[in-house]
């Protein structure tokens, strides 16, 4: 039986092509340039100047209830007295009532003010006819206040319409602000001192007189 001639199959196995390998290119890290810190200048201390502590703020010069003294008015030529009463005062703003003595007018309630350099000025109505008075003085040491005064017209003192002159008061109770001449002591010793000088002038007759009766 001729079964023919059987060819052999053939298997055709697809060769696959050996991998080449590649070369990878690996990548080099390159070198960063080192940042160098910069250096930052450090601020130097400044000095600070010395603090003071700020001086404490004035305050109005405090009034007392009532004054008393002396009035001068240079036209007339008359010395006479004055007395301030009631006196009030509230911060800056001080009022009363003006007395004045024998030979003088111009009585009558005053508003005014005191400042914080010690001054003081207040201003009188007008009395019977009379201009307004206005006074303005400074506070003293010892409490008392000197100033002038003047008839006062058109915001300003006015010499040709009234009266003017000087002043001098001090606080009720404490010594008086003025001295009268006639009070004042003169020679070169004081009041204790005459008053020894007499003493021993009077116990020296009183020796002679002793002696005196000793001797008859």
């Amino acid at each position: 039986m001729n079964f023919g001639q059987m060819t052999p199959a053939h298997t055709s196995v697809a060769r696959k092509p050996a991998p080449v390998a590649t070369q990878t290119a690996v990548p080099t890290a390159k070198p960063t340039a080192t940042s160098v810190p910069t250096r930052v200048p450090t601020a130097k201390p400044t000095s600070k100047p010395p603090t003071h502590p700020a001086p404490p703020s004035a305050s109005f010069p405090g009034v007392a209830g009532n004054y008393s003294g002396s009035i001068y008015n240079t036209p007339a030529a008359v010395n006479s007295t004055m007395i301030l009463s009631q006196m009030q005062q509230q911060q800056g703003n001080v009022s009363g009532h003006l007395t004045l003595g024998q030979g003088l007018q111009g009585d009558g309630d005053f508003t005014g003010t005191v400042t914080k350099d010690n001054r003081i000025q207040f201003l009188v109505p007008g009395y019977l006819g009379h201009l307004p008075l206005f006074f303005e003085g400074q506070f003293q040491n010892n409490g008392s206040i000197t100033g002038t005064y003047c008839s006062y017209q058109n915001n300003q003192c006015n010499n040709a319409a009234g009266g003017y002159g000087t002043w001098n008061v001090a606080p009720n109770g404490s010594p008086s602000a003025s001295i009268s001449p006639s009070n004042s002591i003169k020679g070169p010793f004081s009041a204790p001192q005459i008053l020894f000088e007499d003493t021993f002038f009077v116990d020296q007759i009183k020796n002679y007189v002793v002696i005196l009766k000793l001797s008859v």
